[in-house]
């Protein structure tokens, strides 16, 4: 009934992964819900990559597999089936999913430092949302690699 954090850091090859690995797997008798981000050496500089790429995965969707409306709503379906209602932090990440498809172009620009806040705000609505229905087991990987704002 209480969150909790763990930060395992190591030498490379101690089995930091293995053991992320085995946690996952425990995870899943305990009916947690899995939930992993990767951090990318070759996506250093792309902002909030991993948590992109964590909704494209989770709606079963790759760009260019599936039209952009398509895998949004198949996202935005399986959010609110894991309880999730704020209609605000729904759209922010279907922004983070599909930019493009989301865009109001006749708005003036965001300023980088609301849009941080907003998908922050976004991102622990439905973190919180989630864990009220079910545990959430949250690992990230290879965080050394992640972009700075979604480090922040």
């Amino acid at each position: 009934g209480h969150g909790q954090v763990v930060f395992l850091t190591g030498e490379a090859g101690i089995g930091k992964s293995r053991l992320a690995r085995e946690l996952r797997a425990a995870s899943k008798a305990g009916d947690f819900l899995p939930t992993t981000l990767h951090g990318s050496q070759h996506h250093q500089n792309v902002a909030y990559y991993p948590i992109a790429e964590h909704l494209e995965r989770i709606a079963a969707s790759r760009r260019g597999d599936a039209p952009e409306g398509e895998a949004r709503e198949r996202l935005v379906a399986l959010l609110q089936n894991r309880g999730v209602r704020n209609a605000q932090a729904l759209r922010t990440l279907e922004e983070l999913l599909a930019p493009a498809a989301v865009h109001d172009a006749a708005a003036p620009p965001e300023d980088p430092q609301a849009r941080r806040r907003r998908v922050r705000d976004a991102l622990v609505s439905v973190l919180l949302e989630t864990a009220e229905k079910r545990p959430v087991l949250l690992l990230v990987e290879d965080a050394h690699w992640l972009d700075p704002v979604s480090y922040t």
